[in-house]
């Protein structure tokens, strides 16, 4: 804002905008504007508009610092160990549930208010049928034997019989998704939508959809980062990455992408030493944070879901040499997975595209379950 002197002397404040901002804000406020100047590089009003007003059809980043988490205790659990997962303190665990002790109780539901990005748990009852097996049963819903007993309070995993009830713990949504055809040519049935969470910025929440999988991955990926003890001690905080266009709802095109058609394919920033980002910014060998960016790459090099990455030669370049330097791996190990700068594999897991510099594009592999994408 700045004052300009009017004829007499007086002053009236003028409240600069963009020429974006004024004409959103001029078809917001309409007959209550009063008047209107026009000089130097911007537009100027003689009264400040309330622009929160003006309605676009661009969604703003959404970002949240913490998730509200509904806890289930299950056999097993520990207020430490609850605490651990969520990225709190046991103090905070009782504070927010008004515990005077640490003592907690099997299938006592406990609020928390997680730092690090989770999947949200369902429970559900299974009806055993002929042929099952508890092993079976567990795989099935991705759960452990030990786990799918203790929840069950089963001594003897082989006396299991048909029509007996079994309590589950399954992750995402109720109804399964299915990626169809090839991320260039597909679409996305029943796609999840990445919803706001600690850890990260979602740039576009309707070009936010994926496979289960997709997902599931994404935020395993990112939470790994803030678990990790040893990264814990080099950064005290980890700013939130930013996540760029996964799929729009169905899927099918979106332009101006020639893939992110089926859910398979997430497009996320890299990780920065000048803090935090809610756009995907350019990265050049001095902003980029090196420790985190590799830690982020490795987990998902090691998780053995991905198709390939696409990040830029440069950048690959200064990654690999500081990985190197740094004794993160072997340097065969390194130079298998980069494209860059050896080229000695061009098969590489990491491979070079132009226009990766501000983003890394990550493809899932299909889904095992989704026979119709490949």
């Amino acid at each position: 804002m700045t004052n300009r002197s009017l004829g007499d002397g007086g002053k009236v404040a003028v409240y600069r905008y963009t020429r974006a901002v004024l004409l959103a804000c001029l078809i917001a406020m309409g007959p209550n504007l009063v008047s209107a100047n026009v000089w130097g590089d911007g537009y100027s009003i003689r009264r400040p508009l309330l622009c929160r007003q003006a309605k676009t059809d661009r969604p703003e980043p959404t970002q949240d610092r913490s998730q509200r988490i509904e806890h289930v205790v299950l056999p097993g659990d520990t207020l430490s160990g609850i605490a651990v997962r969520y990225g709190v303190t046991v103090a905070e665990v009782r504070n927010w549930n008004k515990l005077r002790s640490d003592r907690i109780y099997i299938d006592r539901k406990l609020i928390v208010f997680s730092r690090i990005p989770v999947r949200v748990v369902r429970e559900l009852v299974y009806i055993v049928e002929p042929g099952d097996t508890l092993g079976g049963i567990a795989a099935q819903h991705k759960m452990t034997v030990k786990e799918l007993s203790a929840l069950n309070q089963i001594k003897n995993p082989d006396k299991i019989r048909p029509g007996m009830s079994l309590r589950v713990l399954v992750e995402g949504p109720e109804k399964a998704s299915e990626a169809r055809g090839k991320a260039q040519y597909g679409k996305l049935v029943h796609g999840e939508q990445l919803q706001p969470g600690p850890g990260y910025v979602i740039k576009r929440g309707d070009l936010a959809y994926g496979t289960n999988e997709t997902i599931t991955l994404l935020l395993k990926s990112i939470a790994h980062l803030h678990k990790d003890k040893k990264l814990k001690k080099i950064r005290k905080k980890i700013a939130p990455i930013v996540i760029g266009d996964i799929s729009k709802k169905g899927g099918g095109p979106l332009p101006p992408h020639k893939s992110h058609q089926n859910g398979r394919d997430v497009d996320i920033g890299y990780y920065y030493m000048d803090g935090e980002k809610s756009e995907l910014v350019r990265t050049t060998k001095e902003n980029l944070d090196y420790e985190l960016t590799w830690a982020f790459l490795w987990h998902l090099v090691e998780s053995d879901a991905v198709d390939y990455m696409f990040v830029d030669k440069n950048v690959q370049r200064w990654l690999r040499d500081w990985a190197v330097k740094q004794k993160k791996a072997s340097v065969d190990k390194i130079d298998s997975i980069f494209q860059y700068p050896t080229l000695s594999n061009p098969e590489a897991l990491i491979q070079h595209e132009p226009g990766h510099n501000d983003h890394i594009h990550i493809r899932f592999r299909c889904p095992s379950q989704d026979r119709n994408c490949w």
